[in-house]
């Protein structure tokens, strides 16, 4: 029965605390936990409604598929593929995140508080009034992203690249580290893009401490 099968001792015991309303996820969910594989293949499943808060899903494919509103606090996504998902309004944070890939990924409202998201890449993302309190951003690469509304507040950056669109009501207080950009504001309805001293100064008047750092191969 979908729902009851433990894993094998790969995962500890782990099992999720819900299953996907979705039958053939909620299937393709239990057999993995059943086998004990690695890796799991969700690519173009439908996930919504389930639980998987503290599972471990490194190098894992959810390619296409519809993560809206899961929960995942804690979980593990150690270079998992998210090319093309729905994560909108789902619940990532304290996830491990490291090196996973966020290509063309709808972010809308996600929440990443305090997870770890070290060289991960997120390009062409829409993570409009997404949450990033406290997360951890070394080495992350925003590329062509849309981060306007998000909440970056106390977000630890290193050596970010920061290749956004951001506006007025994007938070940044409290956020620290060093970043790449440039960024594009949208401001009164117009565009203006901001690097070296006046992308710092910007991210300094709105509570960030942020060291803008010039591009590599050319002098700031």
């Amino acid at each position: 029965m979908v729902g009851e099968t433990m894993s094998s001792g790969t995962r500890e015991g782990w099992a999720p605390k819900r299953f996907p309303e979705d039958r053939a996820a909620a299937e393709a969910l239990n057999d993995w936990v059943a086998a004990g594989n690695p890796q799991f293949d969700g690519e173009d499943l439908d996930f919504r409604g389930s639980d998987l808060s503290g599972g471990d899903f490194s190098a894992s494919r959810f390619t296409g598929a519809n993560l809206t509103g899961v929960s995942a606090e804690r979980a593990t996504f150690y270079r998992a593929d998210f090319s093309s998902t729905d994560l909108s309004g789902a619940d990532l944070r304290g996830a491990d995140l490291v090196k996973a890939e966020f290509d063309e990924t709808l972010l809308r409202s996600a929440r990443f508080d305090g997870a770890d998201m070290g060289s991960a890449t997120l390009y062409a993302v829409d993570a409009r009034e997404g949450v990033f309190r406290g997360a951890r951003l070394s080495g992350t690469t925003f590329l062509e992203s849309d981060l306007r509304g998000a909440d970056l507040s106390f977000a630890v950056l290193s050596e970010a690249v920061l290749q956004v669109t951001i506006s007025e009501a994007t938070v940044l207080n409290g956020v620290t580290g060093t970043c790449f950009g440039p960024v594009v504001l949208e401001l009164s309805g117009s565009l203006k893009q901001l690097d070296g001293p006046a992308l710092q100064e910007w991210f300094f008047h709105h509570g960030g401490t942020v060291e803008v750092l010039a591009a590599r191969g050319r002098k700031k």
